[in-house]
């Protein structure tokens, strides 16, 4: 697998721990170089479960739209 290009890395660019925790993935997974990154806006808070009404409505929208932005890019992997 090709990470640049097949990998999909979507992140919290609202709450600090999920910036710090891509940060140091991407720190300590020299061999990714500079996947796709998707920042979605969930807010400041943080919460162990995501349930499908959560997913359906906030995640699935803006991972959709960057599928289709980014048709190029053959995912085969999304990090959460």
């Amino acid at each position: 697998m090709d990470t640049r290009r097949n990998l999909l890395i979507v992140y919290n660019n609202q709450y600090t721990n999920s910036i710090n925790m891509l940060q140091y993935y991407l720190d300590h997974r020299p061999r990714l170089g500079s996947p796709n990154l998707l920042p979605l806006s969930l807010g400041n808070s943080y919460t162990e479960s995501l349930n499908g009404v959560t997913y359906t409505n906030t995640y699935l929208p803006g991972i959709t739209n960057w599928l289709k932005s980014n048709a190029g890019n053959r995912i085969t992997a999304i990090l959460l």
